[in-house]
């Protein structure tokens, strides 16, 4: 006879799982899993009175299909005169450059459903937007909420579960939801190809990229000579939420002193030391778009992601660059650049160290070549390096669930694992800043160089407001 205790088992547990969903229920509640979909959609929708509205995120780093069944009941219900409007949300506007967004649209539009594509990224930014377990949601004949979540392994292959709400707190969430997007958030057109949108750095896309590829092609760095993995992978994530230093904070800097170089045809040799992703490379082609020639752009780094990440959008933005991966301290160049550029990388090393980088630069330069970077300056410092307090980490995390809670749908990590991530980059991140401005001269002209400009600007910070200087200088 055979055992039936592993059935019996099974049995129990599902009998559970079915007492649980028929109290959801009760609770206004229902649960449906992927497979069900499309048979939950074709009853939404053939039931339809009136009609509703619904979203679609689009991060260009998840694909979806636009001909599935549970959309063609959608466009079916609209065909038979109900009013169905679709916002399709993206965070950075390169997202509506994506195939499926086309398609999706061409396709609603002939069935008479109203489509817009809204530019979410400010709303999100300034937590304006009411939270919500997803942005990924319908509401319609003003009577059913629905909400699509998604398993944050699962970002790129759907929604997980699908949640349907009848209770009046869900409805009005939902209406506050899409009141504030109608509101506040820009129409963005797909035509739209000004140059205003070409600096715009396309990190919804690639921070799940490099969530994945760190683990593998990070093999150390000046930052963390063991495995700069746990650097690399959050990074990304951490610049979506405007929590870590970087040339963003002085974009309106590099664009004028970079831009100035571009313009006089002599500087198109570049040289980018060091870069944590390929914001700096964004930014010289950036500069250099009025140049009449465009830059030869080289970047150097010891670790193969951000190498591999600057490739990737050099080829996005059909520009060339070659990568060179190696310890700047020990690489040997040829002093033929006319420019060399690098964001708060002094901030990485020792005043010990410093006067090689400084050395390194002069050897790569031409007579007269320049250098326009930043660095950190903390007046009154009292120690060679700065780390973080356990305040500061507690404070840190704290913020990266905020901001996380925020984006959710639009990122590949739920906001547990997201702050968990920003948690240890707080714990284990070192800097170095200098104590004073006339320190950072005093090294530059130690080292060959003569400053042409030294401003200092307030920026947010990492962990508080901070100082950092704004450097031109040229080699002697």
């Amino acid at each position: 006879m055979t055992d039936a205790r592993l059935f019996d088992s099974l049995q129990t547990e599902l009998k559970r799982y079915w007492s649980e969903v028929a109290e959801s229920a009760k609770r206004d509640v229902l649960e449906f899993p992927p497979s069900q979909v499309d048979r939950f959609g074709a009853v939404l929708f053939s039931s339809l009175v009136k009609g509703g509205r619904s979203t679609l995120l689009v991060t260009g780093s998840s694909s979806w299909n636009p001909r599935s069944r549970y959309y063609e009941a959608c466009r079916e219900a609209a065909r038979s005169g109900k009013a169905i409007v679709r916002l399709f949300l993206v965070a950075h506007r390169h997202c509506r450059l994506m195939p499926e967004l086309r398609d999706h649209i061409a396709l609603d539009n002939a069935a008479g459903i109203v489509t817009r594509v809204h530019y979410v990224g400010r709303l999100l930014a300034s937590h304006e937007l009411p939270i919500l377990d997803s942005r990924e949601i319908g509401l319609w004949d003003e009577e059913i909420a629905c909400v699509a979540r998604y398993d944050s392994s699962a970002l790129s292959i759907g929604p997980t579960e699908w949640t349907v709400s009848s209770r009046a707190a869900d409805i009005e969430l939902q209406q506050r939801v899409f009141e504030t997007i109608e509101v506040g958030a820009e129409i963005v057109s797909l035509e739209d190809h000004s140059e205003e949108l070409q600096l715009e750095e396309p990190m919804v896309t690639t921070a799940p990229l490099l969530q994945t590829l760190a683990p593998v092609l990070c093999r150390g760095d000046h930052v963390s000579p063991e495995n700069c993995a746990w650097y690399h992978g959050v990074w990304q994530y951490l610049r979506i939420f405007n929590m870590v230093s970087t040339p963003t904070w002085h974009s309106d800097f590099y664009a004028e002193e970079l831009g100035k170089l571009a313009v006089g045809g002599n500087h198109q040799i570049v040289l980018i030391s060091g870069t944590a992703d390929y914001s700096m490379l964004a930014h010289v082609f950036w500069a250099y778009r009025s140049a009449k020639l465009p830059p030869n752009v080289s970047v150097i780094d010891l670790c193969e992601t951000p190498l591999f990440l600057c490739k990737w959008y050099a080829k996005l933005v059909g520009q060339r660059v070659s990568t060179i991966a190696a310890d700047i301290l020990s690489y040997r160049h040829q002093p033929s650049a006319d420019v060399v550029t690098t964001d708060a990388f002094l901030t990485r090393f020792s005043p010990a160290v410093r006067p090689e980088i400084i050395a390194k630069w002069k050897d790569w330069l031409r007579p007269g070549g320049m250098l326009v970077t930043t660095a950190r300056i903390e007046h009154g410092l009292t120690s060679v390096n700065v780390v973080s307090t356990v305040e500061q980490v507690a404070a840190f995390r704290s913020r990266a669930v905020q901001h996380a809670r925020q984006w959710q749908g639009f990122l590949g990590l739920s906001p547990d694992e997201l702050a968990n991530q920003a948690e240890r980059y707080a714990r284990e991140m070192t800097s170095y800043s200098f104590g004073s401005r006339n320190e950072l001269i005093e090294l530059l002209e130690g080292g060959g160089f003569a400053v042409e400009r030294l401003d200092e600007a307030e920026t947010p910070g990492e962990f508080r407001s901070t100082v950092y200087a704004r450097v031109v200088a040229h080699r002697r």
